[in-house]
């Protein structure tokens, strides 16, 4: 099945949010999984689209780390196709669950990444940068899929999450990641995942985040720089969906790119594993859905935490969405790119994946 050819949602321009023409009526059409192009004040301003949620209840979670606000001002490395071997966990490094129901994590370990993009100035999007040195000097636990309709479902049988169903748009559910989940709803779900396994779950850090899905290379993309090879990593906007009259009509008219590749998916979400994972054998952290991220959004990394922390100021509006979604552009899916969108809202792009804390031996 092709995805379906969207139609303009009230906004205009390269930073137009667009929704499927197939959406029932009285559906929010501020589709956040094709949106056009890095549309930081335009698909994100407060205090539209709530739906009846504050966008500024903004819960924190246990145990994040301290941030600093130092960057580090040395010169970046050149970029590398490569992963750092000293970055990249060895056979033995382990996966788990706390319980049945619970999502897999896996343990990424302590390290130094670089992030931010290295054509951060040079591109259209001039939020990923300025490219700077993070340590992380502490091993964390993040979920090696985005958490799914049946780890979803498993908190409301168990009485939390406010027993709420979110749609799945005729996907389907199951290993399908659950959509339509805010920031919120997210942190009610670690909370309650947090309650029931007696260890600290949350969201992961924006840096954790980007040092987890780099997994130890430098490029835009963990495979490399190559579009072609996007549909053996991620379910994003691929041929299909460019050759429709509006995928050539946004290609033409805003200069954005359609891999060549066929994905194989369709419109909509994909099974959670459905494609190959990073060096740190986590999936879809690019492409399927974008996820949610603890910190507040910032126009750039100026001043950012350079030791792994969240940048979390009091009174923040917006939060960060990483990886992009399954109706993305090739110059949306990549490892650096960022997105602010209210914490109270909902929509069929939007999805996460948990971290938890690693205490120490003892």
């Amino acid at each position: 099945m092709r995805k379906a050819e969207p139609v303009t949602a009230g906004m205009t321009g390269p930073h137009a949010v667009t929704a499927p023409a197939s959406r029932a009526p009285g559906m929010c059409t501020r589709a956040l999984w094709v949106l056009t192009a890095c549309a930081a004040a335009a698909c994100a301003s407060p205090g539209s689209g709530s739906r009846g949620q504050d966008p500024g209840a903004s819960p924190d979670p246990a145990a994040l780390p301290r941030p600093s606000a130092s960057p580090d001002p040395a010169a970046v490395p050149r970029p590398s196709t490569s992963p750092d071997p000293a970055a990249v966990p060895g056979p033995g490094s382990r996966v788990f669950r706390d319980c049945p129901h619970c999502p897999e994590m896996a343990v990424i370990p302590a390290g130094r990444f670089v992030m931010g993009s290295p054509t951060w100035n040079a591109g259209p999007f001039d939020g990923d940068g300025p490219p700077r040195f993070v340590t992380i000097a502490y091993d964390f636990a993040i979920g090696v899929y985005e958490v799914t309709f049946d780890e979803w479902q498993a908190c409301t049988d168990g009485g939390g999450c406010g027993g709420r169903v979110p749609p799945d748009h005729g996907w389907g559910r199951g290993r399908r990641p659950v959509t339509e989940v805010s920031w919120d709803d997210a942190h009610v779900y670690a909370r309650w995942l947090s309650a029931e396994t007696g260890e600290t779950y949350r969201l992961p850090t924006e840096a954790e985040w980007e040092y987890a899905a780099r997994a130890g290379t430098r490029t835009p993309r963990y495979w490399g720089d190559s579009e072609a090879e996007q549909c053996r990593h991620a379910n994003g906007w691929d041929r299909e969906y460019g050759g429709t009259p509006r995928g050539r009509q946004l290609r033409e008219q805003f200069g954005l790119t359609t891999a060549s590749c066929s994905d194989g998916q369709g419109e909509g979400t994909a099974p959670v594993g459905s494609y190959e994972p990073n060096a740190f054998g986590l999936y879809d952290v690019i492409g399927n859905l974008a996820e949610w991220t603890e910190d507040c959004w910032n126009a750039n990394y100026a001043d950012a935490p350079d030791d792994g922390g969240a940048w979390s100021p009091s009174g923040c509006e917006r939060r960060v969405l990483r990886g992009g979604t399954w109706g993305y552009t090739t110059e949306m899916l990549r490892v650096d790119y960022r997105l602010p969108f209210q914490p109270g809202r909902r929509d069929n792009g939007l999805g996460f994946r948990v971290a938890r804390v690693i205490r120490p031996p003892g």
